[in-house]
């Protein structure tokens, strides 16, 4: 094997070990390995790591592949699952929702399948049909033929999964605005680029399906597209370990019509005939009182205030906040928050106390979070 064909697979090894060493270093200074974010993303860079550490042993020791080789059908399926299921939690709105174990069936099945075959196929066929293509129909060309169907299954699942995951992303970025008053963290911006480069980085398994493995592992293009994936772990390692997403749980408490506690009005009204309690539901909040305690609290001060922080502070729900606000405001829960976060700024700009202090710094202050929030909002702003 020539340099360009073990720096194409030493490389990315090298690239995701170290990704998988920060994400553990940031994990455990946290204190949350019990993160479901944290598990599949692991165990997705464990399976980077035995993609490409498997590669190398298939050229250099393919007496020890033959042992490893079922594994390896597996990692390269499960990849595209957990990175999927990694997805699904970033962008979960509602902690109730759960991820469908089903997905991990079918990779489990053919690993059981490719297992079993592995081990009622003479170790000689196994190392023949490595590198030897057979005709008919022995043990060791059908053993061959399933061997060498891993990249054109690893192929299809990438396209389904990456599939899923951009349209779960474009549903979770229609709905965001309406949970999070942070555009920066809740856009998840930096997984849409990773997914468009994983569509763009397809060609790995084509190549590998068009060429000889030697020829493949020594293309040129195949370092180009290398270099493509050691952006890509280190750029999920980054944003990862920089908290740049936000997480979303079901918190206040469900309405009952029963209680008359709502903070925001304790005025208990009989429900209209025909309306049920949706009627009383809507006595019980108004303009007036939300306002008031959002600027009592100047709750929009929290650069990362969520639409399920203010439903803990009224003692109510999201999911009717959120309706309420759209119906009262006509506007996102984002757009919202953010005209409180103008008004501190003008309030900011206009004392002489801070007259010489940069747009930048009173944005920050204000509760924007970042300039870029701040410019964002002025953007789209009718004002």
């Amino acid at each position: 094997m020539g340099f360009l064909a073990s720096a194409n697979m030493l490389i990315p090894f090298a690239v995701g070990f170290v990704s998988l060493l920060f994400l553990l270093f940031d994990f455990a200074s946290r204190q949350s390995f019990r993160e479901r974010t944290f598990v599949v993303l692991f165990l997705y860079f464990v399976c980077v790591l035995l993609n490409w550490g498997g590669m190398m042993v298939y050229f250099y020791a393919p007496e020890v592949f033959v042992w490893m080789n079922s594994f390896c059908m597996l990692s390269f399926v499960l990849a595209q699952i957990l990175f999927y299921d990694f997805v699904f939690h970033l962008t979960r709105l509602d902690t109730r929702a759960s991820f469908s174990g089903y997905h991990y069936l079918l990779p489990f099945l053919l690993f059981g399948f490719f297992l079993i075959l592995s081990l009622i196929t003479p170790y000689e066929d196994q190392m023949q049909s490595l590198f030897h293509h057979e005709e008919g129909f022995s043990s060791a060309s059908f053993f061959a033929r399933v061997s060498n169907s891993k990249m054109l299954i690893r192929l299809l699942f990438s396209f389904v999964y990456v599939g899923l995951s951009l349209k779960r992303l474009i549903s979770y970025s229609n709905e965001v605005p309406h949970y999070s008053s942070n555009y920066e963290k809740s856009s998840l911006r930096w997984v849409r680029i990773y997914l468009l480069l994983s569509i763009l980085f397809i060609p790995i398994p084509v190549i590998a399906l068009l060429l000889r493995r030697e020829e493949a592992v020594s293309s040129g293009f195949l370092f180009v597209q290398v270099l493509g994936l050691v952006f890509q772990y280190a750029y999920v390692t980054y944003h990862v370990t920089q908290r740049n997403f936000i997480r979303f749980e079901t918190v206040g408490r469900d309405i009952d019509v029963e209680d008359d506690s709502c903070m925001c009005e304790q005025l208990v009204v009989e429900p209209s005939e025909g309306n049920g309690a949706e009627s009383l539901l809507k006595q019980r909040l108004n303009t007036d009182c939300l306002e008031s305690v959002i600027r009592e609290k100047r709750l929009y001060l929290n650069s990362g205030l969520k639409l399920s922080d203010l439903a803990y502070e009224l003692q109510t729900n999201r999911t009717y906040l959120s309706s309420f606000i759209n119906t009262a405001y006509q506007m996102n829960f984002n757009r919202f928050i953010n005209r409180f976060r103008m008004e501190e700024f003008q309030r900011l700009k206009q004392q002489e106390a801070y007259s010489q202090t940069p747009d930048r710094e009173l944005a920050e202050m204000s509760g924007f979070g970042s300039y870029k929030n701040f410019k964002r909002y002025l953007d789209s702003s009718d004002l």
